[in-house]
């Protein structure tokens, strides 16, 4: 961002000629010093990149290890805080590698997230669930929409699997009112994964049809059939 370019003039970079240029990019792993010149919207130089002393011991100290240049580097690009780090030791995740950092890093994982998944129950086995999370949009807020329609107990795999395809608690409350009510998230899957809908349910069997098994509704759509009414 060009709010984070120290040192940076905008409107000199966009006027017309050429004069030198020096810029700095200043972050908790580390910082970039820039040097060349400008002009037109255009830029020539070099860059120097040094690692922050603090922020590499505390990586240290943490049992995650001495980062090498490229990956120091990699962490400042990417913007690894100290809170993400305290907050991963906090949630007694396992101790997080390098990549892990970056990949919470990449996706904006901060302190805040990593608490307030814990507080609704849902701290995953592994810092890849949590980047999974995360990537997928995964939030307390839509958690909770399926807690409160009696799913709080969803496995981090299966809420992985649930936000994937999709599926809502409004899906789900439309077969609790056509009589399958709390069906088991594995069911719940694969009826999304066959597009098979409350809607096409009411139009296979019928409003005053006795409810079939899932397995006869599974059939219905994959062969195309209509249960006798």
């Amino acid at each position: 961002l060009p709010s984070e370019l120290m040192g940076m003039d905008v409107s000199s970079f966009r006027a017309a000629g050429t004069r030198p240029l020096r810029f700095a990019i200043v972050r908790e792993a580390g910082r970039l010093d820039c040097a060349g010149n400008e002009g037109n919207s255009y830029a020539t130089g070099n860059c120097r990149f040094t690692a922050d002393a603090r922020f590499m011991n505390l990586l240290v100290s943490r049992g995650i290890g001495r980062p090498t240049e490229e990956q120091a580097f990699g962490l400042m690009a990417v913007n690894a805080r100290r809170q993400v780090v305290e907050a991963v030791a906090a949630a007694h995740y396992p101790t997080p590698s390098i990549d892990n950092l970056m990949a919470l890093a990449a996706l904006g994982v901060d302190g805040r997230y990593i608490a307030a998944m814990s507080r609704v129950g849902y701290r995953p086995t592994t810092l890849q669930s949590l980047v999974e999370f995360k990537a997928l949009g995964i939030t307390p807020d839509w958690i909770g929409g399926f807690t409160h329609i009696g799913y709080g107990n969803a496995r981090a795999e299966e809420l992985v699997q649930l936000k994937a395809l999709n599926v809502t608690p409004e899906f789900i409350a439309g077969f609790d009112r056509i009589g399958y009510r709390h069906l088991p998230v594995a069911t719940l899957i694969q009826l999304k994964a066959l597009d098979i809908s409350p809607d096409f349910v009411r139009s296979a069997v019928g409003p005053r049809a006795t409810m079939p098994p899932v397995n006869e509704l599974v059939e219905m759509k994959i062969f195309g059939k209509r249960r006798p009414r």
